[in-house]
């Protein structure tokens, strides 16, 4: 089910992300919409900040998922991407994506679980097969110590400067695969 209200009203790839909101008290639908590109989009993660803006983290192997703001990335680096964005749920249509960005290097990053800090700075894990994936310089670990390897990033998507998106980001793992749950 859809709002009239939806950033997109009609299913793009074969299979989109989707971001509801609902309100319990009213047992309504108070806006629906699907989120994706021209081929797979899987969402992971949300929360909620404390500005009432809904932020997310999803996965994505499509080129053309929609991108709005001053995005770290445009581009699609790797064979499935990470992306991460804000939702207005309280505007209508192309206005209620405020933020969206590609995140990650160029092999597979998939996010798993996001949180927000007190300033809404976004706090995502996951994992990533990418040895390019994106570090501060004091970072943890700056390369990947195994295959498949842990990420923690601190990302500001209200950043005016793309350049200043990525507060912190590390490796952590050991010399074989980890996936944070």
């Amino acid at each position: 089910p859809l709002t009239d209200s939806a950033y997109a009203p009609v299913l793009y790839g074969s299979q989109d992300a989707f971001l509801c909101k609902l309100d319990i008290t009213n047992a309504s639908l108070v806006y629906s919409t699907y989120l994706g590109g021209e081929l797979e989009d899987q969402g992971h993660s949300i929360a909620v900040g404390t500005n009432g803006l809904v932020y997310f983290a999803a996965t994505t192997d499509s080129t053309l998922f929609p991108l709005e703001g001053r995005s770290y990335s445009r581009t699609l680096k790797g064979v499935v991407g990470a992306v991460v964005g804000v939702m207005d749920m309280t505007k209508s249509n192309e206005a209620s994506l405020v933020y969206s960005s590609y995140f990650g290097g160029s092999d597979t990053d998939e996010p798993r679980k996001i949180a927000l800090d007190s300033n809404n700075n976004l706090i995502v894990t996951g994992y990533t097969l990418s040895s390019d994936f994106p570090v501060t310089a004091d970072a943890v670990q700056r390369i990947a110590p195994g295959n498949t390897d842990v990420f923690l990033s601190i990302l500001n998507p209200n950043a005016n400067d793309p350049a200043q998106f990525i507060v912190y980001s590390t490796y952590f793992g050991g010399s074989h695969g980890q996936v944070p749950y």
